[in-house]
């Protein structure tokens, strides 16, 4: 049941972040959410199979964002990898955790797109500088609550998926 959860939660964040935010113009500059789901997964599941799931989602978001080749992949794989160093020395359920991860995620995901715009452009203006500091705001302020989220929903999830195995195993033996 976790997999499904996992495949339902992933696909919820790409359409956020590909449809649904993109329409609202307040929303335009917010920072990828699908990084929310990145961080959640990093804490909550300790096994090494859920990097093919990052790697797909990047995949996903590279080819539907329209931005350089494997920018997604590289800066989801980076973000997963620090988060499980860091979490085997710092509890994770801090707040001061999830607010240093949400900076530090913000950063390496722009510093991907400040590489690419440097090759593209040579440099780099003011104005994209400033929309790295709007990108680690809007990650200060959505992902602890979207890491919350999350959290109810998976717990919502297995509560349901726990009682539909009891209901089906109690008709199975009648």
């Amino acid at each position: 049941m976790n997999a499904l959860f996992f495949v339902f939660s992933a696909l919820f964040f790409i359409i956020l972040q590909t449809i649904i935010l993109p329409s609202f113009s307040w929303f335009a500059q917010c920072f990828d959410q699908v990084t929310i789901f990145i961080i959640y997964l990093s804490l909550i599941y300790p096994h090494h199979f859920i990097v093919p799931g990052i790697i797909l989602m990047g995949l996903i978001m590279d080819s539907i964002s329209g931005c350089a080749l494997f920018s997604h992949v590289f800066s989801y794989i980076w973000i997963y990898i620090i988060i499980r160093l860091f979490r085997k020395f710092v509890f994770q359920k801090s707040i001061v955790f999830v607010l240093i991860i949400s900076m530090v995620s913000a950063g390496i995901h722009q510093a991907l797109i400040f590489f690419s715009i440097v090759i593209i452009q040579g440099s780099v203006s003011r104005s994209d500088f400033s929309l790295w500091l709007e990108q680690i705001l809007w990650a200060l302020l959505v992902t602890p609550t979207g890491l919350a989220l999350l959290n109810w929903a998976r717990d919502i999830w297995l509560s349901l998926s726990g009682s539909m195995k009891k209901h089906l195993i109690q008709r199975l033996e009648d």
